[in-house]
């Protein structure tokens, strides 16, 4: 029998490939989810039912956010980033700058008006959201990044690669601030405290890291 804590749980099935990237629109209302089957869908996350497909890659699917004010999401595949409306599907433009570079990570600013993507090419991207420009790159990971987050105030931006580090930097100037160090394997998934005051890392190594 199920708990009643669990009775509004569903099993939301439909990809005919891997789920790489999930997350929740900003009300929570619906959940995004990206596959390796090339399709990103969206699901009323109070019943499970399917309300809309993103379709239009050229490859499978690896990172995907939502925009803070939830009209905007935001998928990462092989060289490029696809921008999305969310009330209708359809495509708006895209990020190339990744080339020939799998898109592990993205994060939406605070503000909704950028866009940092990570890649196996070892940089970051930052990139205007209403324009499709790249603003800057921030280099000096030796290796992918894998997860990037950005501070609750915008001004910094942590990431984490298969270097084995975690790096923090300054939104404005691209500069490196500092690196964690400590974990012994890849780091593969980073966040920051609403206060930003603490890093948390979460690695291979089978440790997460305060």
């Amino acid at each position: 029998k199920t708990p009643p804590e669990l009775a509004n749980v569903y099993v939301q099935s439909g990809h005919t490939g891997a789920i790489n990237a999930v997350c929740f629109s900003p009300d929570g209302r619906f959940v995004f989810s990206g596959s390796d089957d090339g399709t990103i869908k969206m699901w009323e996350a109070s019943s499970g039912r399917e309300v809309r497909r993103f379709i239009g890659h050229t490859s499978g699917i690896n990172a995907i956010a939502s925009s803070p004010d939830g009209k905007y999401m935001v998928s990462g595949t092989i060289n490029i980033l696809n921008l999305w409306d969310v009330s209708t599907g359809k495509e708006i433009r895209q990020f190339p700058g990744h080339f020939g570079s799998i898109v592990y990570t993205i994060a939406f600013s605070p503000d909704g008006k950028f866009i940092m993507s990570g890649s196996d090419d070892k940089t970051l991207k930052l990139w205007d959201v209403s324009t499709g420009e790249e603003i800057r790159q921030f280099k000096g990971h030796s290796a992918a990044i894998m997860s990037v987050v950005f501070s609750s105030d915008g001004r910094l931006v942590l990431s984490g690669g298969n270097d084995n580090t975690l790096r923090l930097w300054e939104v404005l100037t691209g500069r490196e601030i500092k690196q964690f160090v400590g974990h012994p394997q890849w780091v593969r998934s980073v966040a920051i405290s609403k206060d930003n005051k603490l890093a948390l890392s979460g690695s291979i190594d089978g440790t997460i890291k305060l």
